[in-house]
Parts: structure tokens; C-alpha cells; sequence
């Protein structure tokens, strides 16, 4: 006689298990239940029923030596396969969610995906590894779409031929997060929150000669943004921030929107031109189209095209044309007209080439009693007229603070 195990539904929440059928043939058994080896697989399937532990915090589904290969759920799916592999969770459900790895090692993609329905309360997470091997040709991606979408996890291209690595998050609220390798000659590596009120962040390492549209950030950052490349280009377009920086723009036309050290801010449009921030604690913002918009300078901001590589300082537009204010005592180190400084509480203009004080530093005093006259013809005067003129110019300096 066979060892065999019966469960029967008594109703919808309880099961009853035998496992000593003796009255039962083996025949008899073996078309009706599952033996315990697993040699009699049923094909019937369980309908309206719930399978349950008979107390809580007892048993486990699986072990370490005999594990569950897959599982799949309403809204999620647990899983681990090779090949061309394109695994993904039940499409437009409000909520889904995928754990697990995918390899290719021929020809075609290693994919993740979760989908989840486009809706205020949507949720779609992907957390995972996708691979495509050395001597295959296609892309490795971890993809998850819906609002609030999260993906966490590692897409790597390890071959020769062509293909992209991808870790994106594709909807409002979205957080991608991750690490991309793309070790071949041609394709794309990007990590990429493709929506508003997106966050990317991770690593992403592309060793060939040429790459495209990425969007990256070190430890501590966040980078954004998007990203458009002009067909047939060989450079880059890309979004960068070091850690600790922020770099949000979008870019155009083999443009670059770096944050490239600690502390700094990159943000704006970029098309063609680019916009750096290389300074610690550097800002530049603004549209670059017809030129860069760089601060090259600790503590540097710059405003709109051009460059201020003065520190603690912020210039607004091309030096010489524009306006600049130094924040530490002394002149700029290169003196371009428009500059402002302070040397020794003494305030200065650079104005036409001279440097240009905003008030002079005497004393003077002037004796009531005269008549204030501005009104001043060389041709018809006194001296009177003269002395009441001068005293009033005087006088109206004083009030205004240009002299003492």
C-alpha cells in the first residue's frame, strides 16, 4: 500500500488531511490523491479555498533544501529563471510587484517588469537582477510603470555585441534605484526616473568609446530629468551629479548637465551647451542654447550663460556684460566692468574700467542758514551763488550717505 495524504474541503476556510487510508486500494488512491514523494501530481485545481497553517507562526513554504522554484500571485510574482526571459507581473493590476533574476545567455533580452494601472493609488515595484551574458546580444532591463512605480536593482550587458542596461521607473512619484554595467561597443546604459517627481539614483559603468543618454548619481544624490540625443550621435547627453549634488535639467543635442562635486547644484535646460556645476557648493541654473552655463568655483553661482570662476561670488550673465557680486573682502580676482566688492566695509563698482567707490571716505560740514539753490548758470552767477550751490550739493550727498 502506498503512502498517501487525502485532503478534503469541509468548507471554504478548512481542510481536513488524512494520511492512513488503508480501506483505499492503491490504484484507488493514486487516481483520486497526491502521494507524499510527489510521484501522483493532481491535475485538478483548487477553487474558492484557502490553504492554512492550523496554528499561526508554525510552518514555513519551503526550506533552504527544498525551495519553491517560483510563485505567482494577484499582484505579485517571486521568481528566478535563465534563458530569454521576460518576466513579469500581472499586467494592469492597481498593485504589483516583482522579486527575482533574469538571464539571457543567447540572443534576446533578460527582462523585469511590473505593471500597474496608471491610477492615483497605483503601485508598481520591481526589485531584481537582469543579465545578459557574455556571447549573447540583447537588453537587460528592470522596468516598472504606474504611479508611484519603485525599482531597486542591478541590469547588466556583458557582451561584445549590442544592447542597452536599464533600470527605469516610468510614472509620476517614481524612484529608480540601482546599479547598470554595459560592457560592449555599442548601446545605452541609464538609470532613469522618467516622470515628474522622479528620483534616480545608483551607478553606472559603460566601458566602449562611445555612449549615450544617461542619468546618474553618486552617493547622497539626486539626478532627474530628460534626456534627448540627436540621431547618429557618438557623444554623450547626459544628467550627472556627484554625491552629495543635485542635477535636474533637460537635455538636447549631446548636451551635459553635471553636478560634479559635493555640494553642488546643476539645474536647467540644456541644448547643445552645457551646464556645470564644478565648484563645491557651486549653482548653475538656467537655459544654455547659445552658450555654457558653468561655476567652476567653490561657492560660485551663475545665472543664465556664462562663466564665474570667482569664489563665494554670483554672476548674472557673461562677464563683462553682466552683473557680479563677490561676497569676501577684496576685488575679483580678474576684474571684468559690472563687478561688486567690498574692501575694508569700503563698497566698489567696476564701471567703464575704474574702479568706482559708492561713497567717499571724508568727513565734511557744512554751516546752516543759506538758501538751497540747484539751479546752476556758469554764464550768469556770484560767488554767493556759487558758495549756496556747492553747499547744497554737499548737503545732499550727506543725506544720502555718499559722504560724511
Amino acid at each position: 500500500m502506498a503512502q498517501v495524504l487525502v485532503i478534503e474541503v469541509l468548507d471554504p476556510n478548512t481542510l481536513l488531511v488524512f494520511n492512513d487510508l488503508s480501506e483505499l486500494t492503491e490504484t484507488e488512491a493514486n487516481l483520486l490523491y497526491l502521494r507524499l514523494d510527489g510521484g501522483n501530481v493532481p491535475t485538478a485545481t483548487l477553487d474558492l479555498h484557502s490553504i492554512r497553517p492550523e496554528t499561526t507562526g508554525t510552518y514555513d513554504s519551503g526550506e533552504e533544501a527544498n525551495q519553491w522554484r517560483q510563485g505567482w500571485f494577484e499582484q505579485l510574482r517571486v521568481f528566478e529563471g535563465s534563458g530569454t526571459l521576460n518576466a513579469s507581473a500581472p499586467a494592469d493590476a492597481d498593485k504589483s510587484a516583482v522579486i527575482g533574476y533574469a538571464q539571457a545567455d543567447g540572443t534576446g533580452a533578460a527582462t523585469i517588469t511590473a505593471v500597474a494601472s496608471d491610477t492615483i493609488d497605483g503601485l508598481a515595484t520591481v526589485i531584481g537582477s537582469a543579465l545578459v551574458e557574455a556571447g549573447s546580444s540583447g537588453n537587460a532591463s528592470l522596468l516598472a510603470t504606474g504611479v508611484g512605480s519603485l525599482v531597486i536593482g542591478s541590469a547588466n550587458v556583458l557582451t561584445t555585441g549590442s544592447g542597452d542596461a536599464t533600470i527605469s521607473a516610468g510614472s509620476r512619484g517614481a524612484v529608480a534605484i540601482g546599479n547598470v554595467n554595459n560592457i560592449i561597443s555599442s548601446g545605452s546604459g541609464l538609470i532613469s526616473a522618467t516622470a515628474p517627481g522622479g528620483l534616480a539614483t545608483g551607478y553606472i559603468q559603460l566601458v566602449f568609446s562611445s555612449y549615450d543618454h544617461e542619468i546618474t548619481a553618486a552617493t547622497g544624490a539626486f539626478a532627474g530629468g530628460s534626456i534627448i540625443t540627436n540621431a547618429g550621435s557618438t557623444q554623450a547627453s547626459r544628467i550627472a551629479a556627484a554625491g552629495g549634488a543635485l542635477a535636474h535639467a533637460n537635455v538636447a543635442n549631446n548636451a551635459v548637465v553635471n553636478a560634479s562635486v559635493s555640494g553642488s547644484t546643476a539645474i536647467g535646460n540644456a541644448s547643445g551647451y552645457d551646464i556645470l556645476a564644478a565648484g563645491l557648493g557651486s549653482l548653475a541654473i538656467g537655459s544654455a542654447t547659445a552658450a555654457n552655463i558653468e561655476a567652476t568655483a567653490t561657492n560660485s553661482f551663475q545665472f543664465a550663460p556664462g562663466v564665474n570662476p570667482q569664489a563665494i561670488s554670483l554672476q548674472v550673465g557673461v562677464a563683462g556684460t553682466g552683473i557680479a557680486l563677490k561676497g569676501s573682502s577684496g576685488a575679483f580676482s580678474a576684474q571684468n566692468d559690472g563687478q561688486i566688492w567690498n574692501t575694508s566695509g569700503d563698497v566698489f563698482i567696476r564701471s567703464n574700467s575704474h574702479d568706482v567707490a559708492v561713497d567717499v571716505n571724508q568727513t565734511y560740514t557744512v554751516t546752516g542758514g543759506y538758501t538751497p539753490d540747484r539751479a546752476f548758470d556758469p554764464t550768469s552767477t556770484t560767488l554767493t551763488e556759487v558758495a549756496h550751490i556747492l553747499a547744497t550739493f554737499i548737503d545732499d550727498h550727506i543725506a544720502v550717505g555718499q559722504v560724511q
